[in-house]
């Protein structure tokens, strides 16, 4: 569990034997495995991390209606099905992302279709504030305290879209480079608790006149 500044209180995670399918733009689904227990990883194979592609674009930029959105990926091109968990934190994987700092100031993301994360008090704004979307200083934020695996089909891709908020009382997204860290293991959670090996990220979100780009180095660890 970790805490940004506004609060972050673990919730009771959810149980069940059964995958959440969800389905990706390029037809291929990803199963979520949320039981406590999986006999699969008795004999968990190995994976390879050259053999995982990620990827970030800017969707949407923003509007009076709605604010920017980022989607990050993860392509599977092993030829069997691949687990991915976050490396050190809880939620779904690059669900629960810290925010992106930069020397202008920074940057809240937030996941637009929550699975793990919802707003214990508070909630997201409707409107801008000020000329663009700010993040609310009064917000409690709940991740359920254990980390969350989704399998990827072979040469299937994993998606996630988050909200982006401006968090602070600044001007909004003055020009400049923000970057967040995130980490990914190839492993279901439970067997992710004995690897010490991950996939480290570094997204780098640039603006430049309010326009937005962002990238991502992966290194292997």
């Amino acid at each position: 569990m970790s805490t940004d500044e506004s609060t972050t209180e673990p919730t009771s995670p959810s149980s069940g034997d059964s995958p959440t399918e969800t389905e990706t733009t390029d037809r291929q689904t990803t199963g979520e495995r949320t039981g406590t227990t999986d006999e699969r990883t008795t004999d968990a194979p190995s994976y390879d991390t050259d053999l995982v592609e990620v990827g970030a674009s800017v969707l949407e930029a923003a509007t009076a209606e709605r604010p920017a959105i980022i989607e990050l990926t993860v392509t599977n091109h092993h030829d069997i099905e691949v687990p991915i968990v976050p490396g050190e934190r809880s939620g779904g994987p690059l669900e629960n992302l810290p925010r992106f700092e930069g020397s202008a100031g920074e940057i809240q993301p937030f996941p637009r279709e929550p699975k793990h994360v919802e707003f214990y008090q508070g909630a997201l704004p409707e409107e801008p504030t000020q000329g663009c979307w700010r993040w609310p200083t009064d917000v409690t934020v709940a991740v359920e305290d254990r980390p969350f695996e989704v399998w990827i089909e072979p040469d299937g891709t994993y998606r996630i879209q988050h909200q982006l908020y401006h968090a602070s009382d600044l001007d909004c997204f003055p020009n400049g480079t923000y970057t967040v860290d995130a980490s990914l293991k190839l492993a279901e959670w439970m067997e992710s608790l004995k690897l010490d090996s991950k996939l480290s990220l570094e997204y780098l979100l640039t603006a430049k006149k309010e326009r937005l780009n962002i990238s991502v180095e992966q290194i292997n660890s």
